[in-house]
């Protein structure tokens, strides 16, 4: 008797795999490019009116990546930028540190915006500091959810990772409508190795984007810009040690370029000892209201300020070779400043440094040393940027798209201002009503013949609902959460009830991970009732999937 039951119930599971499998076919790879658009309704919605794709390339100074372009070492960013806008002249915040333009950079906030100005964050009101920790998790805090595990394809040998998830973008772009993607694996080389090693990560960011622009539709925003240059040296030195050993009675905290005074008066003391006892190059205080005083070893620095405009003046050297460029000691607005210096060796330097002591993180006194020395200390041990110069503070700005047409004649401008002339990108993190809902049909053992059931639906975004039926009468239902979600991978966490033949309802808690890159990727899913499953997948289009379980069984997944 049950074994009759059994070949009726398996008779009208293959009648009803087949219909259904019919029409998926017809369906989902009948008409890819109909099913494409409507399965992307129900998340457009939620997305920019246009597409933005976001890149940071960490550590290249203009001067560097001109070389590299004219010597043809970027033949893909060539060929993709050729006829669309390449601004040589990026000018950067000071100080040039990647925490500082990650944070502010995409809400177009100037320096006088936002707490983090170095690497210690110290709050002079609590008297406490995050440390660079804590800096660095407030830094990845600001990024896209998805965009934050860029950070890890920094280490050594992780930048491939990074390139792959690169291959990834397109999806994510029709999902999102703005995606920003950082490439971190220049600086860390950099740092680390020199800038031969820096160059060579270079090199590996664009072949991936080579093979990412085949995949981009015409009407993609692609940004690419630098947070910083990159300055080399032999050795390092830690300049905290040497600004203690000089000033150390004096000091509250000091993390480069930033020093807090337990007694503020003596500011204009201070900052004189610094220049005569250590190998700062600048040490600016702000003297009184509207008026910025810098000591260097050849001269006096005067900055004056009157309502949206500074002027610049000198005692013994003019060591930022202003006036034999052409400056006469006038009054210059930011715009002006930048039109007059943005090709000079220290590029609107009177404008980076007022607007530095506007910040309430500052303390009393802004160092400046240019490299070399280098500032040393961890990983960084063959190269760094915290200068005023151009070497670390222009770097190359590359745009193309519909969006940023009006930006490819521009030859310089200020990375505080990009966004503001883009208004309509906003890099916020986007989320879609819900993701897609499946139905999947497989062969539970393709020798045998058994068959598997699956429906997800996905009632809100990160959540997913499930339901295994199998031809046994085995069964389970669950539910999942995201807790993870990069470039090229996520993982969800839950729980739900499991139900076999001749056996109770069982409650079960049930984990799963997912890794894509492109068309192609795997998925593993465990649950504490059933043994571990792995399921390769290939992606025909954007509403079906061939699988592949446990090396053993044949199926297809449909996604609306």
């Amino acid at each position: 008797m049950n074994k009759q039951k059994n070949k009726l119930s398996r008779r009208k599971f293959l009648i009803k795999t087949g219909q259904l499998v019919g029409s998926l076919l017809i369906t989902g790879l009948g008409f890819p490019e109909t099913n494409k658009a409507q399965a992307l309704t129900y998340q457009q919605s939620q997305t920019n009116e246009h597409k933005y794709l976001l890149f940071h390339v960490d550590g290249i100074s203009s001067k560097l990546f001109q070389e590299e372009w004219a010597a043809g070492n970027l033949e893909n960013l060539q060929d993709f930028f050729a006829e669309a806008g390449v601004i040589k002249h990026g000018i950067t915040y000071y100080p040039p540190f990647t925490q500082v333009v990650v944070s502010r950079i995409r809400e177009a906030k100037g320096i006088e915006e936002g707490k983090l100005v170095d690497w210690d964050r110290y709050d002079p009101e609590t008297q406490e500091s995050r440390g660079k920790f804590g800096v660095f998790r407030n830094m990845v805090s600001t990024s896209q959810r998805r965009a934050q595990s860029n950070y890890i394809y920094g280490v050594p040998m992780l930048s491939t990772f990074g390139g792959m998830a690169i291959l990834n973008l397109p999806d994510l772009l029709e999902k999102y409508g703005a995606v920003e993607y950082y490439w971190f694996a220049t600086d860390t080389y950099g740092h680390m190795l020199g800038e031969e090693s820096l160059k060579r990560s270079l090199y590996k960011f664009d072949d991936f984007f080579g093979l990412l622009t085949s995949s981009l539709a015409d009407d993609v925003n692609v940004i690419i810009y630098s947070d910083h240059g990159m300055s080399y040296d032999e050795g390092t030195i830690d300049i905290k040690k040497r600004v203690e050993s000089a000033v150390g009675d004096e000091v509250l905290n000091y993390a480069h370029p930033n020093l807090h005074l337990k007694n503020p008066q003596n500011k204009k003391r201070v900052a004189q000892k610094l220049i005569d006892e250590t190998v700062l190059d600048y040490a600016f205080f702000r003297a009184e209201a509207g008026k910025i005083i810098g000591y260097h070893q050849d001269s006096k620095v005067t900055f004056l300020i009157e309502g949206k405009k500074i002027s610049y003046s000198y005692q013994g050297q003019d060591t930022f070779n202003y006036y034999s460029a052409g400056y006469q000691g006038e009054f210059l607005t930011e715009k002006e400043w930048l039109d007059f210096s943005y090709n000079l060796e220290y590029p609107i330097a009177p404008v980076n440094i007022c607007k530095l002591f506007n910040n309430p993180q500052i303390g009393e006194i802004v160092t400046v040393l240019n490299p070399p020395p280098i500032i040393g200390g961890g990983y960084v041990r063959k190269g760094n940027h915290h200068g005023l110069i151009a070497e670390n503070m222009v770097v190359p700005i590359l745009l193309k798209g519909p969006q940023v047409e009006h930006l490819y004649e521009k030859k310089y401008m200020r990375l505080e201002d990009l966004f503001a002339e883009i208004p309509g990108a906003d890099f916020k993190d986007i989320e879609p009503e819900r993701n897609k809902h499946s139905l999947s049909l497989a062969t539970n053992d393709y020798r045998q013949g058994d068959k598997m059931f699956n429906l997800t639906l996905s009632p809100n975004y990160r959540f997913k609902l499930g339901a295994d039926i199998m031809e046994n009468n085995n069964y389970r239902l669950w539910g999942l959460y995201e807790l993870y979600s990069g470039y090229l991978s996520r993982l969800w966490l839950g729980g739900g009830a499991s139900k076999q033949a001749n056996n109770d309802l069982e409650a079960m808690a049930k984990w799963k991970y997912k890794f894509k890159v492109k068309d192609l990727g795997v998925k593993y899913s465990n649950t504490t009732t059933h043994d571990s499953i792995i399921n390769l997948f290939y992606r025909l289009n954007q509403n079906l999937d061939l699988n592949l379980i446990d090396f053993e069984s044949l199926g297809i997944r449909y996604r609306w």
